[in-house]
């Protein structure tokens, strides 16, 4: 019964190991924030994750996943061009780069 609880275990993480995705042909790029002067602003979903999803999606570009780095707490001016103290940052397809720096995003 051992052998047979290891063999599984075994056969379980072989499995899920060869589930993990490869994100060799992704990278990471970043914009930051302003206090409103950012091109999804005015899409008006419930989080900025879902604006910067759909403002992406609309220029095609898929995102894999997102986060938001704190680079500082201010103090900052409340004018829309001003920083907000966040980076955006997207996971993407590597073929995806030059669309996305186009819409300002760096790598």
């Amino acid at each position: 019964m051992k052998y047979i609880s290891a063999i599984l275990v075994i056969l379980l993480l072989a499995f899920l190991s060869s589930c993990e995705e490869d994100n060799s042909e992704r990278l990471w790029v970043g914009i930051a924030e302003t206090q409103c002067d950012n091109a999804w602003d005015n899409i008006g979903l419930e989080s900025t994750e879902s604006n910067v999803s759909e403002y992406l999606r609309h220029n095609d570009i898929r995102i894999y996943d997102f986060k938001v780095e704190i680079y500082s707490y201010g103090p900052f001016c409340t004018a829309c061009f001003c920083p907000s103290g966040r980076i955006i940052q997207v996971l993407i397809e590597k073929s995806d780069i030059n669309s996305i720096t186009e819409l300002g995003f760096e790598e």
